[in-house]
């Protein structure tokens, strides 16, 4: 009698955990922790840009405020094939990110994007070799390329090897070009945003900073 019970006793006690454990599973509502960033900030400094620069300077700076201690972010300047300049290195200090907007100036040139995108790539590929974050670039630049000495093919094929997104931000003083900053985009998983207004493109710099986290893109 006294092992029947003590058999039932166990038993009772192996039931009970089992169900505690079903509930912890089922009840356990924790979110997942948020993946991190490696972001590059891209800026067209050309002619064009003049009067974009405020704008653009209140896009870095909100760009800035997404970054976690997690993430880290650089940031540059371009003009044209000889006037390439990281006015910002890798960094999760959001000061140091909305900071580097005084070194961003207009200056004269045959914009290069398509090398300044490849450039910025391959800081990437040699500084993060090993790498588990997204990775993204924000373009903002009005897509007319004059200057570029890379084929867009092969920058393309360094964005993909390396699993970089671009999301573009077409703006200008004057047209803006789609073809090349869609090209980017669309080949490699980003987006492009075409903002008018100053609220558009704050509405810009908020989806993309969802997106650049993997959050899925809303349906049109």
């Amino acid at each position: 009698m006294p092992v029947k019970r003590a058999f039932f006793s166990l038993l009772l006690v192996v039931c009970l955990a089992s169900i505690l454990d079903g509930q912890d599973a089922r009840t356990d509502t924790s979110p997942a922790p948020a993946d991190s960033v490696t972001l590059g900030i891209l800026v067209d400094c050309s002619g064009t840009q003049r009067l974009q620069l405020e704008n653009t300077l209140s896009a870095v700076k909100q760009l800035s405020e997404t970054i976690g201690e997690k993430d880290r972010a650089f940031v540059v300047r371009f003009v044209d094939a000889g006037k390439f300049s990281i006015v910002q290195e890798f960094t999760n200090n959001k000061d140091e990110i909305n900071d580097s907007g005084d070194g961003l100036y207009i200056q004269g040139g045959q914009t290069a994007i398509i090398d300044a995108v490849d450039r910025s790539a391959r800081y990437v590929k040699r500084n993060e070799p090993d790498f588990t974050a997204n990775r993204a670039f924000v373009l903002i630049s009005d897509g007319e390329d004059q200057g570029s000495t890379k084929k867009i093919e092969d920058t393309i094929a360094l964005l993909k090897e390396n699993q970089i997104k671009v999301f573009a931000i077409g703006i200008s003083d004057l047209k803006v070009s789609t073809k090349l900053l869609d090209r980017f985009a669309k080949e490699t998983g980003g987006k492009t945003f075409m903002p008018r207004t100053t609220a558009e493109l704050s509405n810009a710099v908020i989806t993309i900073a969802k997106l650049m986290r993997g959050a899925p893109a809303a349906a049109k």
